[in-house]
């Protein structure tokens, strides 16, 4: 008798290591390597296993990554932890945990242009009684790396440093008198600081914060004669409050907010600043159910949009193109009923910024897809609006809880639960969590 043993890879007693404990790229990469010797595979064997997967993992690729201290990229993450033999659910644990590495290693660098030099800031305010430009201009530069990072990563990333940057940033208007020129750098600073912190609050689901920013921000801005920063709070007050269930007073008071916003925005010289007033104060409109209202303000802005883009355009203003327009046309014809021009239009929003590689914000491609399915929806075409829904989704992967885009994927994982197809069971399956960080 021949006895033919065959070998096989002995797994410890012991579960997969867990992602969630990595407190650094470092740390992480260590958890690989022991995941790897959990499974007990090689590296050709890994790279044969994704292959049966239908992923790509280069043996020599993976072994370069787990060589490293830099965290790998997410494909390359999610291939290996499934070639290792963890569920789907376990490979999302994973996947996630390098975002959150990902995005802590980004906000770091924001605290690293801040406070060493806004210490020293504090320092001479204190001596010589002041903020100097420079000053001034450190923590413009600091508010706009947190925005950056709250644009790619969402509002709910970056909202704790926000909070804790506006607030020490506060401290330098008691530090002394100092020239009227100084006073209002800083308070048109401090102006711009606390509307972006609220937009942050918004984003990361803390409305009432949002507001209280928002109100604070129109006050610094008001008091330092500055006229684009009052602009921008008002576009948001006409937006912000309303985007979900608002009663009727809230949807008064943000066409309010618009109009206003519209008058300061004609002594600003920008036909970009007057055209995304003018579309705030339609949507206004729309959710008013007032139809003339909402078709003369977007006339107004469609024409003044037509007129480009020019050097008088504020930087905050970036996200307002062509494709904004179109999304903002649906989100209006939808709210009028008319959902044959909403599909029109939330088409032409993903056609636009496909076609001319619009620079935009990952939350404002997120937010495009998830219009177009919830239009497709209201369509009748609810099978096509899942496949748009998971376009959305899947960008929408590097973004840490975004009030916006979760709550708007949780409006459509709604509007399709009346329909019994095969593909809109499939997605509120997949998807049955997706309201779960606001409910």
């Amino acid at each position: 008798m021949v006895i033919v043993i065959i070998s096989t890879a002995h797994r410890p007693e012991a579960g997969p290591p867990d992602p969630s404990v990595a407190r650094s790229a470092a740390e992480f990469v260590v958890k690989l390597r022991e995941l790897k010797a959990w499974a007990g595979l090689t590296y050709r064997d890994l790279e044969a296993r994704a292959r049966a997967a239908g992923d790509s993992l280069p043996y020599t690729t993976l072994s370069s990554a787990l060589g490293r201290k830099t965290l790998p990229r997410e494909r390359l993450v999610a291939a290996f932890v499934g070639a290792c033999g963890i569920d789907q659910q376990s490979v999302s644990a994973w996947v996630e945990a390098l975002r959150r590495l990902s995005m802590e290693a980004a906000v770091p660098r924001a605290g690293r242009v801040s406070w060493p030099a806004m210490r020293e800031d504090e320092r001479s305010a204190g001596t010589h009684g002041r903020l100097g430009q420079g000053g001034v201009n450190r923590l413009r530069a600091v508010t706009g790396v947190f925005q950056s990072i709250g644009d790619r990563y969402g509002g709910h990333a970056v909202v704790d440093q926000m909070l804790s940057n506006h607030e020490r940033a506060s401290r330098f208007l008691t530090t002394g008198d100092g020239s009227l020129d100084d006073r209002r750098r800083l308070l048109a600073a401090l102006a711009y600081d606390a509307a972006g912190t609220a937009f942050s609050c918004f984003d990361a689901g803390r409305l009432p914060a949002a507001l209280r920013f928002y109100e604070r921000a129109l006050e610094l801005a008001e008091s330092a004669g500055s006229v684009d920063v009052q602009v921008c709070v008002l576009m948001d007050l006409a937006f912000v409050p309303v985007r979900f269930d608002a009663a009727s007073d809230d949807l008064r008071h943000a066409a309010q907010a618009a109009e206003r916003a519209c008058q300061l925005a004609k002594g600003l010289g920008s036909a970009r600043v007057r055209a995304a007033c003018a579309a705030r104060e339609a949507y206004a409109n729309a959710r008013l159910h007032d139809r003339r209202g909402f078709e003369r303000a977007m006339g107004r802005a469609v024409t003044a949009l037509e007129r480009g883009y020019d050097d008088n355009d504020p930087p905050w203003l970036m996200w307002f193109t062509e494709s904004t327009m179109h999304c903002t046309l649906s989100e209006g014809w939808a709210a009028l009923g008319e959902h044959d021009k909403a599909l029109d239009h939330a088409e032409r929003a993903v056609h636009v910024a496909d076609a001319h590689h619009d620079a935009h914000y990952v939350r404002c491609a997120t937010w495009r897809w998830l219009e177009l399915a919830l239009a497709r929806v209201a369509a009748g075409e609810p099978d096509q609006g899942c496949h748009d829904a998971l376009t959305g989704l899947r960008l929408s992967r590097p973004v840490i809880l975004s009030e916006l885009n979760v709550r708007l994927a949780a409006q459509f994982a709604t509007a399709i639960s009346g329909f019994r197809t095969r593909t809109t069971r499939d997605f509120l399956a997949q998807h049955h969590h997706i309201a779960s960080p606001w409910t």
